[in-house]
């Protein structure tokens, strides 16, 4: 499962619930969850690693992270995606393990919400 990173980094923010409570998930959702927290999980794991070139493989390209990595790395190859992602490990971002997941959520077709620590 490629797995679509579109920022690293720590979010804050608040979620206001409504009334009703969610439908809980079919067992189809749960193993797709499961799937994809494991990739995010083996993603991080990888970058931690130093193992771009595989970490490289379960990221889906976001145009503008990698343009935005271009931008910070003039000196890396623009083509060079494990490279790209090296230099924000090294230079502008803390890549670090997943300790746990807080929470995590299906938001439609092939794309997940996770709060990790």
């Amino acid at each position: 499962m490629k797995l679509r990173i579109l920022h690293f980094g720590l979010a804050l923010g608040l979620a206001l619930a409504s009334c009703a409570s969610p439908a809980p998930p079919t067992e189809t959702e749960t193993n797709a969850l499961d799937q994809a927290q494991q990739t995010l999980i083996e993603f991080f794991d990888l970058l931690v690693a130093g193992n771009y070139d595989r970490a490289t493989a379960l990221h889906v390209a976001d145009a503008d992270f990698y343009d935005t990595l271009k931008r910070d790395n003039p000196e890396i190859d623009p083509n060079d995606q494990a490279a790209l992602l090296q230099a924000a490990c090294t230079f502008q971002l803390r890549c670090m393990r997943i300790l746990r997941v807080v929470s995590r959520q299906g938001l439609g077709a092939n794309q997940f919400q996770f709060v990790v620590e």
